[in-house]
């Protein structure tokens, strides 16, 4: 695959990502968010090591950790809504049980995560469509 049509896929990938984070209503299930999520650390990490990007590499790592439950949980919220409105105890109980499904994660920070992906996304992009602020960028950290 030529470099421009991986550039392009990266691009792609990388907008579909920041959408699903901004509007995580639209995302069908855990396993579909991570399925790009996936997809675009693939594919940052191939563009750092054929660039030999220092700036990709850190934005690499800077992606918070994921998982399926914790997306799953974070999209339950809204279906729930309506009935933790109408009950407080039902909601402090469904906040309980979300927090143990998830392992400990509760809503505000799966929301935080979302919200650093999203972020990160759009840092990036904006380097790849605008290649010099990467030098500007390695420049200001000398």
């Amino acid at each position: 695959m030529d470099k421009e049509t991986e550039e392009n896929r990266l691009v792609n990938s990388l907008k579909s990502l920041h959408y699903l984070c901004d509007y995580s209503q639209n995302i069908g299930t855990g396993e579909n968010f991570m399925e790009i999520y996936n997809d675009v650390l693939h594919r940052i990490s191939q563009r750092a090591e054929s660039t030999s990007s220092n700036y990709m590499k850190e934005k690499l790592d800077e992606f918070p950790q994921f998982s399926a439950k914790e997306v799953d949980v974070y999209l339950d919220r809204d279906k729930d809504g309506a009935i933790t409105r109408l009950a407080p105890i039902a909601g402090i109980v469904k906040g309980l049980w979300n927090t143990v499904k998830s392992k400990g994660a509760n809503l505000s920070n799966i929301n935080d995560k979302f919200r650093a992906t999203s972020s990160i996304c759009k840092n990036v992009l904006q380097v790849i469509e605008q290649p010099a602020l990467e030098e500007m960028i390695n420049q200001s950290k000398k």
